[in-house]
């Protein structure tokens, strides 16, 4: 059943809602219904199809924003975990070969990972990550293929429409992805929908895909749900606990612990 067209003044109290939810973490049914002088009911009802377009999470009690928290600029996530993504980008080096079609996504420990790569064997490389594409192209051995997209400054990446697009037209041997979070159930967790699109439309064009992530990013949290543990091939990481173990073992993904 088709719901109603949402009438101006609820759009209005939608807006104010989230408007609210900016200069406080929380909100409570009982507090919107005095400060609209609305049912309780209609608040609920108001909160439910905020929640449906992903724009709150509704709570015992009342609701909570869903906007993502920034992420920290690259240089600085390169300075947290160096170690352990410094071993885990040695660890991943064999997983290459020479002539293979590979994307690099836009992280650090991709980053940290490029550093390594670029001074091996030749490859075709795709990346949305300018620093990345800049390591490869010193090196004349290699391909050099970077997407295009909106100029993101604090990860000086491209990404939007024109980054999608252009994984869309190719088939890569292996992609290698980062993580802002893991869930030992869920699988691999991100901060955007755009997030989702571009995960998706990786893992739709590469043959194998590879998780590169230290272990602070397992069992944290994020808005999105990106790829299912059903569709990483690889998992390399420094520490994996019990649980990483058996999500792997159930999934079938190859996990490679970094020494």
């Amino acid at each position: 059943m088709l719901e109603a067209a949402a009438t101006p003044l609820t759009q209005s109290r939608h807006r104010r809602i989230l408007e609210i939810l900016t200069r406080q973490p929380e909100v409570s049914v009982t507090a919107l219904a005095g400060e609209f002088n609305v049912s309780t009911e209609t608040i609920r009802r108001d909160l439910k199809q905020l929640e449906h377009g992903g724009q709150v999470r509704r709570v015992h009690g009342g609701a909570v924003s869903v906007q993502a928290s920034p992420l920290l600029p690259i240089a600085e996530r390169l300075m947290v975990e160096s170690e352990a993504k410094t071993a885990i980008a040695r660890a991943a080096l064999p997983l290459v070969s020479e002539g293979m079609s590979v994307f690099l996504a836009t992280s650090s420990t991709t980053l940290v990972y490029a550093r390594m790569l670029a001074e091996r064997a030749p490859i075709d490389v795709v990346t949305s990550m300018i620093d990345i594409a800049l390591l490869f192209g010193a090196h004349e051995n290699h391909t050099v293929n970077l997407t295009g997209g909106t100029y993101q400054r604090s990860t000086n990446s491209l990404t939007g429409d024109e980054q999608v697009a252009a994984i869309e037209s190719r088939v890569f041997d292996l992609a290698f992805i980062g993580a802002s979070a893991i869930d030992t159930k869920l699988g691999l967790l991100g901060p955007t929908s755009r997030h989702r699109r571009f995960s998706r439309a990786l893992r739709s064009h590469a043959r194998r895909l590879a998780l590169l992530a230290d272990s602070t990013k397992f069992n944290q949290s994020d808005h999105y749900t990106l790829l299912p543990w059903s569709e990483i091939d690889v998992l390399v990481t420094d520490l994996a606990p019990p649980p990483i173990q058996d999500a792997c073992q159930k999934h079938g993904v190859e996990l490679i612990v970094a020494a």
